[in-house]
């Protein structure tokens, strides 16, 4: 039946017919003047109802810089109005050499959104991008900017830079294909600082994109001396119309399968052929009197921008059940890569296209892309609701090069076809015979095991995409169900996941960072349709770039956290988001939260009562002397912050125990600030906001240690820190090392590897990597007086065995020798255990380690000083450092 119906499409569709829709389409589009697409929508419609489409719209947007649809801020009206050029004026330059850039050889070469220049134009100097000092921008003033871009776009940043800054305008290129299309340009379409485009107070430059041979003579003159020119541009930019033309050919159903298709570009393959393509479709099915049960839907549109106006329109979208993009249809080449459905609204036609496509197009070479919610396929975002998938045929490096390895090779597009279309017209009909439902449970099967048996994942890891994997294989079976009238069999599917999530173990909720912990507790909920793209809710002066994945956003549903969302994600592209990365998600989300994108809520909300209840569970009890390192974070919302938490501990620990925390101050150590002076009294601590409140809290004494401080209250508080100044840093003679001697014990908020008592025993076991006093930094005592202040020095390497690595091992050892308390408070994993018993299980790995016999030694810099410290006699030596009592 399928074979059949794509033979009756070859038989009744016309190739002729196709190309002259699409070329004639073309030559209406060439210079993208937007003066010539009221005529090229009317040439639209009017072939559509000649196709056999009926109820044909042309919906009008305006093009003001302004509007919005779906934080698409739809750019001004662009005209090219006359001749453009650029010529360098230079003497000694033969004639026949001079013209750079000129719209009548081809209209690309004056870009599109280019700001005229004044009547007579401009001459300046022509500069390389790199060759300015990002430092004084204001020196391209009046200067045209050479710089290349191996995309389609002009760095938004760069520009607006440069346009602030006065250049007179930019001249691109793309030498990568120097060696294929010397002679070609590239249609240099995106140039915005937020979205693709400029905003209406946006500044504008003119811009001239010259061929790559050009170019690499222009460079060779560059390299020899000044080079000038003169420029011309004449456009026009102004508040307008841009369209958006829609029609149907109607089914028994109202249910509408949707195929989009963009214009208003200048290139045959991309995308005159997707409307082509779209109209030859109704064609063949009106021609043959093809009885549909869905409703063939076609929408013709600005990509991107024009298509987020029409899924604005919740009656529109709300139709719509699935859509297929027509962008990039064919090219030079015989290939095919299927764009999936988005992870966050999986469709069952990502089968059907993969396997229609491979049986009846076998010599095509074939891929696969994971659904990305790109700029044909975003209507897959759940919130829009219209799973997208997208045939299309790869270009590289070709991509808007007017070269002809971006244009159709016709003879592909006759056997492309006739395949696509007898895909859409079986979707249309019925949808296809097979029973997915034993597929999607081998899938998954499949897919669970490459899961299970990645060693790198961890086990929040493998849980969140199984998980995903799970929800996947049960949307697409839902979507085939509900699309076609058939039975989707859950049971299977479901048992099958019970049963290899029952294989994950432990998820490991002490493992996380810093970073991931920030991320488990926001649960970040859209307010808004769509992605943020153009910042349209901000106020131009305020907008900054925010680069989240549309993918990332879609995942956003009020119910997941944030570090789930990545992780899903992950899973998906076999990525890892790295700290880093996760920051700046959480910065851009505070942002977009200010401007009403978004609202963060707290995965969990923890009360003073369900601390009190932790700390009664854990074994925190009056009288303890303890020590607390933490990744605060971790908790969740703590109602009363940071000061609630260290007041329920200091109330717990009752008026005779002592309460000990690092206040740490790397940033001085190897950081940014390195080298500038210790404050007592104000140099914060990094380790986090509970350290730093505590520090700060009344009664709070500090140590004098320029790297490693300690803070800390009680009856025992100035015995542990008085002294820490004339004493090896981590050494049993430290505030650690006493506070052991106390009976001291360690209490971790999701922070088991910052347990700073392991230098302390390495130190008193002979570990020969650190430096004893072997370091000297300024400092400043809390009555002002400057000093000089001694500390460690950190190992210059860590060896691949040391314990300080198998944190995990540590702690499982404490688990079995019944040493190790825990309790989960809020997203948190607390630890309490003595140090004492820390020492034994630590120094039994040091042993295994043959520590003291490693060639690991401290590092050496430019504050690196001989060691004060008699270690025989153990105690100082004749010191530069300050060794006098501290005042209070």
């Amino acid at each position: 039946m399928n074979q059949s119906c794509i033979e009756a499409v070859r038989k009744t569709f016309s190739l002729t017919r196709l190309q002259d829709h699409a070329l004639t389409l073309l030559d209406f589009e060439r210079t993208t003047s937007y003066s010539r697409f009221d005529a090229s929508t009317r040439y639209i419609m009017e072939m559509l109802k000649a196709a056999g489409y009926s109820k044909v719209e042309r919906l009008v947007h305006k093009a003001d810089g302004k509007s919005s649809a779906l934080d698409c801020i739809m750019p001004q009206a662009w005209d090219l109005v006359g001749r453009s050029f650029l010529k360098i004026t230079s003497p000694d330059v033969p004639e026949y050499e001079r013209l750079l850039a000129d719209s009548d050889r081809h209209p690309q070469e004056a870009v599109i959104w280019s700001a005229p220049t004044p009547k007579g134009g401009i001459d300046g100097e022509i500069v390389t991008y790199d060759s300015l000092d990002p430092e004084h921008p204001e020196k391209a003033r009046g200067k045209w900017i050479y710089m290349e871009s191996q995309g389609v776009d002009v760095s938004g940043a760069r520009y607006r830079a440069m346009a602030e800054a006065g250049a007179a305008g930019f001249v691109m290129t793309n030498r990568a294909v120097m060696d294929t299309s010397p002679d070609d340009v590239v249609w240099y379409n995106g140039q915005g600082f937020c979205g693709w485009y400029h905003e209406k107070e946006a500044p504008r430059l003119p811009v001239f994109s010259i061929p790559p041979r050009l170019a690499v003579k222009l460079l060779e003159r560059l390299k020899k001396g000044k080079v000038t020119a003169h420029g011309e541009m004449n456009t026009r930019i102004y508040n307008g119309e841009i369209y958006t033309v829609t029609a149907v050919i109607p089914g028994e159903s109202k249910e509408e399968y949707a195929l989009f298709a963009h214009v208003y570009e200048p290139f045959a393959a991309d995308d005159a052929l997707g409307f082509a393509a779209a109209c030859e479709i109704g064609q063949v099915i009106a021609e043959r009197k093809v009885k549909l049960k869905k409703t063939l839907r076609v929408v013709i549109s600005m990509e991107l921008y024009g298509f987020s106006a029409y899924l604005a329109d919740v009656k529109r979208r709300s139709r719509i059940c699935a859509a297929l993009s027509l962008d990039g249809f064919t090219y030079m080449q015989a290939k095919l890569d299927l764009r999936l459905s988005p992870i966050s609204l999986p469709y069952f036609t990502d089968w059907f296209y993969r396997d229609w496509l491979q049986k009846y197009l076998p010599s095509f070479e074939w891929a696969e892309s994971k659904g990305n919610l790109s700029d044909d396929t975003f209507g897959g975002d759940p919130d829009i609701g219209v799973p997208t998938n997208w045939v299309r045929s790869p270009c590289a490096s070709y991509h808007h090069n007017t070269s002809r390895f971006f244009q159709p090779d016709w003879l592909l597009v006759k056997e492309k076809f006739p395949v696509l279309a007898g895909a859409v017209e079986t979707l249309l009909t019925g949808g296809p015979a097979e029973n997915y439902n034993p597929r999607a449970v081998r899938e998954f099967k499949a897919a669970a095991m490459e899961i299970l048996k990645e060693k790198s994942l961890t086990g929040f890891e493998k849980s969140v995409r199984l998980e995903s994997e799970f929800d996947r294989y049960s949307a697409m079976l839902e979507s085939w169900a509900k699309f076609t009238g058939k039975t989707a069999v859950l049971e299977p599917l479901k048992a099958a996941y019970e049963a290899l999530k029952s294989k994950i173990g432990p998820v490991g909720y002490d493992r996380f960072s810093a970073m991931e912990y920030r991320a488990i507790n926001v649960i970040p909920k859209r307010l808004t349709l769509g992605a943020p793209f153009c910042m349209s809710r901000v106020p131009y002066k305020e907008r900054k770039k925010v680069t989240m994945p549309r993918m990332l956003w879609s995942l956003f549903d009020g119910k997941r956290d944030l570090l789930t969302c990545i992780r899903i994600l992950d899973g998906e592209y076999k990525n890892r988001t790295g700290a880093g990365s996760i920051k700046a998600n959480l910065d851009a989300l505070h942002y977009l939260e200010k401007y009403g994108y978004v609202h963060l809520q707290p995965a969990v909300v923890v009360a003073p009562d369900d601390i009190r209840k932790a700390f009664r569970k854990l074994g925190v009890r009056a009288g303890m002397n303890l020590v607390v390192h933490s990744t605060f974070s971790s908790v969740g919302k703590v109602e009363g912050g940071a000061e609630a938490f260290c007041k329920e501990l200091i109330r717990t620990l009752g008026p005779k125990g002592t309460l000990l925390m690092p206040a740490f101050t790397f940033q001085l150590y190897e950081g940014k600030e390195f080298g500038q002076p210790f404050d007592v009294r104000n140099t914060p601590s990094c380790c986090g906001i509970l350290s730093e409140v505590f520090r700060k809290m009344r009664g709070v004494y500090r140590s004098c240690d320029p790297c490693h401080s300690f803070a800390a209250k009680g009856p025992h508080a100035l015995e542990l820190v008085r002294d820490h100044h004339k004493v090896p840093t981590v050494s049993e003679l430290s505030p650690l090392g006493l506070l052991e001697k106390m009976d001291g014990w360690c209490m971790t908020v999701s922070a088991p590897g910052a347990v700073t008592f392991m230098h302390v025993v390495e130190s008193s076991f002979g570990a020969p990597c650190l430096g004893v006093r072997t370091e000297e930094y300024p400092g400043i005592l809390a009555d002002g007086k400057k000093v000089k202040l001694r500390t460690w020095g950190w190992r210059a390497k860590t060896c691949p065995d040391c314990p300080a690595n198998q944190i995990g091992k540590l702690f499982e050892m404490l688990r079995k020798a019944d040493a190790l308390r825990e309790v989960k408070l809020g997203n948190a994993v607390l630890y309490l255990f003595r140090l004492a018993d820390y020492r034994k299980v630590y120094e039994a790995l040091l042993r295994k380690a043959d520590c003291r016999n490693r060639d690991a030694r401290p590092r050496v810099c430019s504050v690196t000083v001989k060691s004060d410290w008699d270690a025989k006699r153990g105690k100082l030596k004749k010191s530069s450092a300050f060794t006098g009592d501290l005042p209070l």
